[in-house]
């Protein structure tokens, strides 16, 4: 059986990588048995829900994983809130829990974009 882990799917409010996400899983669905993919969005985000009932519907054999930050740049304060929680958050991902459950099982891994890539801040 063939895995693969992709990350992120994009919302619907980002149209353009939106639409891109969904021909990627087209493409994915012809040559692996199991995709699992990270949302960019978290449970708690109000576009989240929608998202995943539109992948549900046209992709029902894949899994989704929200998102494991919620990065708000409404003014300064929920900024440097969002910061510090995926400070937190993050070496808790990395050696533990779904997400890494998730890359460990599967063959390949797909990274959705170069801001992953970026790395030119602390973000």
């Amino acid at each position: 059986m063939k895995k693969a882990f992709f990350a992120y799917q994009y919302g619907m409010a980002n149209a353009g990588d939106f639409a891109i996400n969904i021909g990627s899983l087209d493409l994915l669905e012809d040559y692996f048995d199991e995709i699992t993919i990270v949302s960019k969005l978290t449970e708690d985000d109000s576009q989240y829900k929608t998202n995943i009932e539109y992948i549900k519907k046209y992709y029902p054999k894949i899994n989704v994983i929200e998102g494991p930050f919620n990065l708000n740049r409404g003014n300064l304060v929920l900024t440097l809130k969002s910061y510090i929680a995926g400070v937190i958050k993050y070496p808790i991902l990395l050696f533990r829990g779904k997400y890494r459950k998730a890359v460990q099982g599967s063959d390949i891994v797909f990274l959705n974009g170069g801001n992953i890539l970026r790395c030119e801040s602390m973000t």
